[in-house]
């Protein structure tokens, strides 16, 4: 919030004080505060704010997360990283809270997708090959887990590794 929001908002407050008092009401400090948020609604403060986001991708390791922050950041795209202080903190973690999510804005939405594929890595097989869809032949699949029962919810690091197409959506799962 900068300062100049700041500054709007103690306006709001002193503009508000002096229309109570100049038609002589009287209220307790609850009836003041209830009308106070009904007269300044955040919009009029802080004007039109984006506020949807679109989760991008998640990783299970939060160094994964700013390495493509960074790169976004570079194009002049905000990007905010959800669970990151969680999983600093607490690695082991990172499995159940389903890895530190990168987010964006949803107007930034497409740009920040098609910097994402640029370089992002897909997943790949034990010989470093990329993963091929059996669906499409596509090279593009990411690492999925369904975490479908309760027992991988609570034990997600015990659900076998199966891959997911980014193009057609096909889960499947490693060859052995």
């Amino acid at each position: 919030m900068g300062l100049r929001n700041f500054s709007e908002l103690f306006e709001n407050i002193d503009y508000f004080n002096k229309k109570l008092s100049d038609c002589d009401f009287v209220c307790t400090p609850l009836i003041q505060k209830e009308k106070f948020q009904a007269f300044c609604k955040p919009s009029k403060i802080f004007g039109r704010m984006k506020t949807e986001f679109y989760t991008l991708g998640s990783f299970e390791f939060p160094a994964d997360a700013v390495v493509i922050k960074g790169k976004l950041e570079a194009e002049g795209i905000p990007v905010f990283l959800r669970d990151e202080a969680t999983i600093n903190s607490d690695p082991l973690i990172s499995a159940a809270l389903g890895g530190v999510k990168l987010q964006v804005y949803s107007s930034d939405r497409e740009r920040a997708k098609e910097i994402f594929d640029e370089v992002r890595n897909y997943a790949t097989d034990n010989f470093g090959n990329p993963v091929v869809c059996p669906n499409c032949k596509a090279t593009k699949s990411e690492i999925y887990y369904s975490r479908s029962t309760v027992f991988y919810k609570l034990f997600p690091f015990f659900e076998p590794r199966k891959y997911r197409c980014m193009q057609c959506n096909f889960i499947t799962r490693p060859a052995q």
